[in-house]
């Protein structure tokens, strides 16, 4: 297997996981009695192949992936917070988010514009009281 193969692999499984974390649909995959663990898969793969060819990925478009295998889009099963959040955890898996991909309208968005109360990283002040 090519390096580039096994980072997707290894991207795709991390994705897998923070969709199992999630569980929009109350599935408990891996769990007793629940989903197969690789119950999202088949959208976790198409998120990793974003995530590796742009260096990121939007909410909308997860919206976009998730809409095309359930018809509805992923941020109106678990709602802007937790989508905003799950975004959030899938940048961290390729280092800092691509905030530029978000669209107008969407909570993440919103967060990261200049005067509003989004992710805010503590001053180094701060971080020595």
């Amino acid at each position: 297997m090519s390096p580039r193969q096994e980072l997707l692999k290894t991207r795709i499984a991390e994705v897998v996981r923070l969709l199992n974390e999630l569980d929009p649909y109350g599935l408990d995959p891996g769990g007793e009695g629940g989903a197969p663990a690789d119950e999202y898969e088949l959208e976790g793969r198409p998120m990793a192949s974003l995530l590796l060819r742009n260096g990121g990925i939007s909410a909308d478009q997860v919206d976009d992936i998730w809409t095309k295998w359930f018809e509805e889009p992923l941020s109106s099963v678990v709602g802007e917070e937790r989508i905003a959040e799950f975004v959030l955890q899938l940048q961290r898996l390729i280092g800092t988010p691509q905030m530029h991909e978000k669209q107008p309208g969407h909570s993440l968005w919103k967060a990261c514009q200049p005067g509003t109360a989004g992710p805010i990283r503590p001053s180094r002040a701060a971080s020595k009281e």
